[in-house]
C-alpha cells in the first residue's frame, strides 16, 4: 500500500506542474541550464545554429533562440525558491496575478524546433503582423499550425509567435506546404 500511495503522490505532482519562463543573467542561458538539470528541475533552452566567420575559418555555433530565457517545468509551490536561488536566475515572467503560465502546445513547438535541423530557425522581434498572409502549415514539424507569411524578411519566411512570452521567430516556408486561409 505504500508503494500505491507514493505513485499517487508522484502523478498528483506531475499534473500540477507548468511550464513557466523564467530570465536569466545575459549570456547565462546554457550555465543556468545545467545548474537547472542538476537540481532535477526539468527545462528547455531553444537554440537555433548559425555560421559565424572568423578571418581565418567558418563555424556553425549554437545560439539561444529566445537570448535571456529559459523554459522551467516546475510545481511552484514546492520548487520555486529551488528555481529562484539558482545562481544565474533573475526572475519569472509574470504579469498581473504572478508567473505566467506558458500553454502546453507551445512549449511542443519549441521542442519541434530543436528535433528538426530543416527548419532554418532565426530569432525576430515581436511585432503586429496584420499586413501579412495567414496560412496554416500542412506537412512537416509545424502541421496543422496557423501564422503569417512575411515577405518583407529575406525570401519566404513564417512567422512563429509565442504570445505568452511576446517573442517570435522565423523560420524557412520553402520545405513545407502550406494552405492559405481566406
Amino acid at each position: 500500500m505504500f508503494t500505491r500511495e507514493s505513485e499517487e503522490v508522484k502523478l498528483q505532482k506531475i499534473m500540477t506542474k507548468n511550464w513557466y519562463a523564467i530570465c536569466v543573467k545575459p549570456r547565462h542561458d546554457a550555465k543556468v541550464y545545467l545548474r537547472l538539470l542538476e537540481k532535477n528541475i526539468e527545462c528547455i533552452f531553444a537554440t537555433y545554429n548559425s555560421t559565424r566567420q572568423w578571418k581565418d575559418r567558418k563555424k556553425k555555433i549554437a545560439l539561444p533562440l529566445f537570448p535571456g530565457y529559459l523554459f522551467v517545468k516546475a510545481d511552484l509551490k514546492s520548487e520555486r525558491v529551488k528555481i529562484l536561488e539558482t545562481d544565474g536566475v533573475g526572475r519569472f515572467i509574470q504579469f498581473a496575478k504572478g508567473p505566467e503560465k506558458i500553454p502546453e502546445n507551445e512549449i511542443e513547438m519549441i521542442i519541434k524546433t530543436q528535433t528538426c535541423e530543416k527548419l532554418d530557425l532565426k530569432p525576430i522581434a515581436f511585432k503586429n503582423y496584420e499586413a501579412g498572409t495567414k496560412v496554416t502549415i500542412l506537412d512537416g514539424p509545424f502541421e496543422g499550425y496557423k501564422g503569417i507569411i512575411d515577405t518583407n524578411l529575406e525570401g519566404k519566411r513564417f512567422i512563429v509567435k509565442i504570445d505568452s512570452l511576446m517573442q517570435a521567430f522565423s523560420i524557412n516556408v520553402e520545405n513545407f506546404l502550406l494552405k492559405f486561409e481566406i
